[in-house]
This record gives structure tokens, sequence and C-alpha cells, in this order.
């Protein structure tokens, strides 16, 4: 694999690269990996069809403008085209630290409470940044929700109770796109932050972002 990037004209980052190793976490179909250069430094490489290329761009420049924000993060360093034409790659930061989804039982309640807080201030920083024109979407989520609620209606994993909170969801459903529309990270949960080694909260896995 090392072998095969560093054949690329362009790929200039890749060309220090000394170690591969594949990363089979996640639900992306992304290939994922972790590289290392000569001097021991870890950086993350997603590999995508050349299908998604225009797509991938896109969320190239997403990360860029969302890792200007300061807290650790996956950050664009290379993006390019696989010498056969084949996939599209990003040449990304790697996050250092543990699995938060991992982590989280190990520690006491002040330490969870505190590392929510700050999930929910990078939240907040993504969300102020300014939307742009053609990133504002053309319709509300409203008939995707209310499909997801009639299959949680149907499903075998109701909650006792919940009729007064569904009743709830479809009397106030409108509500939900009062407010202009910000930027998502689009799969924020504890499986796609990391603890790192200086105790704060970094975020990776930004493909689903909207």
């Amino acid at each position: 694999m090392i072998d095969y990037l560093k054949r690329g004209e362009k790929n200039k980052k890749m060309r220090d690269m000394v170690e591969c190793k594949a990363i089979d976490k996640g639900w992306s179909s992304d290939r994922k990996y972790l590289l290392k250069d000569k001097e021991g430094k870890k950086y993350l490489l997603r590999l995508s069809n050349i299908s998604k290329k225009e797509e991938k761009e896109k969320e190239y420049e997403m990360l860029s403008l969302f890792s200007s924000l300061g807290f650790p993060s996956s950050s664009p360093i290379e993006k390019g085209i696989t010498e056969d034409g084949k996939d599209f790659y990003m040449l990304l930061e790697w996050v250092e630290g543990e699995d938060m989804e991992k982590i989280l039982p190990t520690l006491n309640k002040e330490e969870q409470y505190n590392l929510g807080s700050e999930a929910g201030h990078i939240l907040s920083m993504i969300h102020s940044l300014p939307v742009k024109e053609e990133d504002k979407p053309l319709k509300t989520k409203k008939e995707k929700k209310l499909r997801q609620l009639e299959k949680y209606k149907l499903s075998v994993n109701r909650i006792e109770g919940d009729e007064i909170y569904i009743k709830y969801v479809e009397d106030n459903i409108d509500s939900m796109w009062i407010e202009p529309p910000v930027y998502l990270h689009g799969d924020f949960h504890p499986g796609n932050l990391i603890y790192t080694p200086n105790k704060r909260v970094g975020v990776i896995d930004y493909n689903r972002w909207e």
C-alpha cells in the first residue's frame, strides 16, 4: 500500500510514509489507514472510490472549516487522486488518544460531566459557523423524521408510556425548523470522539456532515 501511494507525482506528503496499517472501525465505505512517517508521526488516510470525488472534495473543504475552530480534530493535510485514477484520497492529522466510548465508563461522574460539557461547547462552535448559501438545504427533514417515528411506533423496542412523547413530537414537528440551518457533524457520539492525552475531547469521522 505504501509503495502504491508513493508513486503518485502529486502525492508529496505520502512519500514520507514508512508504515501503513488498515483500520476496520466505523461504518463508512471509505477504506481507512493509520500511516507513520520517518519521524514516527501518525496520520489518517481515507480512500474513496473516484465516483465520490466531488462529494469528498466538499468533505475536505468542510474539514478545513471545522478544524479552524481550534479543538483537536482530523485536520486536512493533503488530498488527491491515486495514480491508477481509481481512488480519491484524503490525508488527515491523526487525533491521538483513546476511544471515548471505551474510556467514559472508567471515569468518575465529574470527569464524565466535564467531558460532556466540553463536547457540547464543541458542537456549539460548529453550529455557530455561518452557513454558505450553496450549503443551505432546499427542504426540511419533516418527512424523514415522521417516517423514522412511524418505524419506531411499529417496532418491538417501544418504551412503556411513550404515547405522550410520540404525540408531543407529532404536534410540534414543524417547530424544529424555525431557526436558520446550521452545519452538523452528522454523527456526533462517543464512538467518534477521542479522549486525548491532555484529557480533552477530540473529534473524528466527519463523513456524515451536513
